[in-house]
């Protein structure tokens, strides 16, 4: 199992060094060449939608926060849709999340409570 994250790179996960360090491990996944991904944060599906752009590893996006309160910007509002598109599962909080993006990834969604 290849497990990687910015921490382990003594990166901040919301800084800029983070994206730097994030795209090193996946590099080393093609390397490594897991079974899946699965990214804990919306920034870190981004990236995996943008470092894989012919979708070779399978990828599960997890949501974790309440993506109908957030109202996102150019260029993220776009490039989170197209993650998400790519990815084969989502996972979110609450059924109520299910219906984020008006219920587009609805069939793709699971519930995975705290």
């Amino acid at each position: 199992m290849l497990v990687f994250s910015a921490r382990e790179c003594g990166a901040d996960p919301c800084g800029h060094s983070a994206y730097f360090s994030f795209c090193a491990g996946l590099v080393r996944s093609k390397e490594e060449k897991p079974d899946i991904i699965i990214s804990f944060i919306t920034l870190n599906g981004i990236l995996v939608y943008l470092a894989q752009p012919f979708k070779k590893i399978p990828h599960i996006a997890c949501e974790r926060i309440n993506p109908l309160g957030r109202k996102e910007k150019f260029p993220w509002n776009i490039l989170t849709r197209l993650a998400y598109n790519r990815a084969e599962l989502l996972t979110v909080q609450f059924e109520e999340f299910a219906k984020m993006y008006d219920g587009r990834y609805e069939e793709k969604c699971r519930v995975t409570p705290n």
